[in-house]
């Protein structure tokens, strides 16, 4: 086990965050620490780099990216990989934030694997291709080596870049467009309940962690921006999301779960915005 994890269990540390689902039953067990979880605004995602702005490929298709969505059975990863210690996403900002459009759950794409290569075989890739996928955070690893495995059934070869413990030279490359094939990134909004703290800043052009340079995307969100009309707001962040979804620019992946380890003697209350009181 982990030495942040050891000093836990062991009664040194008195109140840490960002353990991993792996470790749940070991905080149970123990008779110093007690595991701590709390939904929170974070939402965990892949993102294609659609546009090509980093590298050209096979990803550079929609019908290729929603494959690579439907071959993947995140209900089970999150489940069976993850403990249940996650929730379901099913778009591009988390549904805690207001301006958030439950429809866009219509428009997911369900584990689906012979659909999978169906559009695999219609785009021309019947035959499988690499790709690369970028993490940096530790609750990553496991859920990304679960996709991998259901890739390598519909002939796509994953090759994982890790990042994790090196996260600031991952977000330097990200910013800078260089993150090739997938990125698999997390974001808080800053703990902002608002759909504007989140879908700006992957998906307006001028922005550095834009991988999909759609301009009418771009506009909706400027204009929303640009607004005091809650009505008016909501049909423009409701009209981007589907557009996301249906150009498949993002695998939404889970909506993260903190997992805090505590004292057990330690009354401590954490929120969604992932500040602890």
């Amino acid at each position: 086990i982990s030495t942040r994890v050891a000093e836990l269990i062991a009664g040194n540390v008195d109140f840490g965050l960002n353990y991993t689902p792996d470790v749940w039953d070991l905080l149970e067990k123990s008779s110093h620490a007690a595991p701590l979880e709390v939904p929170i605004l974070r939402i965990n995602f892949w993102q294609f780099d659609g546009s090509g702005v980093a590298s050209k490929g096979p990803w550079n298709d929609k019908r290729v990216r929603q494959a690579i969505i439907h071959a993947i059975d995140r209900k089970a990863i999150i489940q069976q990989v993850m403990g249940g210690h996650a929730g379901e996403l099913y778009g591009p900002c988390s549904p805690l934030q207001w301006g958030y459009d439950p429809e866009v759950k219509k428009l997911d794409y369900a584990y689906n694997p012979d659909k999978a290569k169906a559009l695999l075989k219609q785009a021309g890739y019947e035959k499988g291709f690499p790709i690369d996928l970028w993490y940096y955070e530790g609750i990553q690893k496991q859920p990304n080596q679960a996709a991998m495995g259901y890739l390598e059934q519909v002939g796509i070869k994953v090759n994982m870049k890790d990042y994790a413990g090196n996260t600031g030279q991952l977000i330097k490359l990200r910013n800078t467009r260089k993150v090739t094939g997938i990125g698999n990134f997390t974001w808080g909004s800053y703990n902002i309940f608002d759909a504007d703290a989140a879908l700006p800043a992957w998906f307006m052009t001028k922005e550095g962690m834009c991988y999909n340079l759609d301009q009418e995307v771009n506009d909706w969100l400027q204009e929303a921006r640009d607004s005091i009309d809650p009505a008016k707001r909501k049909m423009l962040y409701s009209k981007a999301q589907k557009k996301i979804m249906e150009e498949a620019y993002w695998m939404p992946f889970f909506t993260v779960h903190q997992i805090y380890g505590r004292n057990r003697n330690l009354q401590i209350i954490v929120g969604k915005d992932e500040v602890p009181r």
